[in-house]
């Protein structure tokens, strides 16, 4: 996994990676999914991308990039060595520096070291079931764990009829006879039970 973090201006982008032993491209399992990216993996085994398309597989990686976004807004070009922008790069640097010391503590960390402060020893928290409070005809969602979305049923089927989930957004109207069923999810959390009503 590629580790990296940078901070940018309306003109300019610097990028500090501290993997610089991997290239930027990683075989994510979402990302082979798709048909363009199985293409470029392609495309990059036979020697057949161009320079800049090249760029993503190339190793190692610059432990820093300096981009003139007004001038090059792909970040094709690897500033960080230019003379005549040793100004903004010092600066932006500086900037990124004290962003780093006061809210990435964590990017020492191994990702199984960060799943521990989140899950201690490993137990990873459960979302509460969702209460599902009826006033006025209509349907309000709620729950103890904060942050949470929902996702409902009604009468197991999504929007249009469709037997997908609806993602809640706002109260909705329900009529006598109608079944709603509802889970709570959250990023980093076990999602809740399916609760009836």
């Amino acid at each position: 996994m590629t580790s990296r973090g940078g901070v940018r201006d309306c003109r300019y982008r610097y990028i500090c990676n501290y993997t610089p032993n991997q290239p930027g491209y990683q075989p994510v399992g979402f990302r082979l999914n798709m048909p363009m990216m199985r293409r470029m993996l392609q495309l990059h085994e036979e020697g057949a991308l161009d320079e800049n398309q090249e760029s993503w597989f190339v190793w190692p990686r610059p432990r820093e990039e300096f981009y003139d976004l007004e001038k090059d807004p792909h970040e094709m070009c690897n500033l960080i060595d230019d003379p005549a922008y040793r100004k903004d790069i010092d600066r932006l640097r500086k900037v990124y520096r004290q962003w780093e010391r006061k809210y990435w503590q964590c990017r020492p960390l191994t990702e199984p070291e960060i799943v521990q402060t989140m899950w201690p020893d490993g137990v990873q928290p459960l979302v509460s079931a969702p209460q599902i409070v009826q006033k006025g005809g209509q349907v309000k969602l709620e729950c103890s764990t904060p942050g949470v979305s929902y996702a409902y049923q009604l009468n197991g089927r999504g929007r249009n009829g469709e037997k997908h989930w609806n993602l809640y957004v706002e109260p909705f109207v329900v009529h006598k006879g109608d079944r709603v069923a509802v889970q709570a999810f959250r990023v980093g959390y076990k999602k809740s039970e399916i609760v009836d009503f």
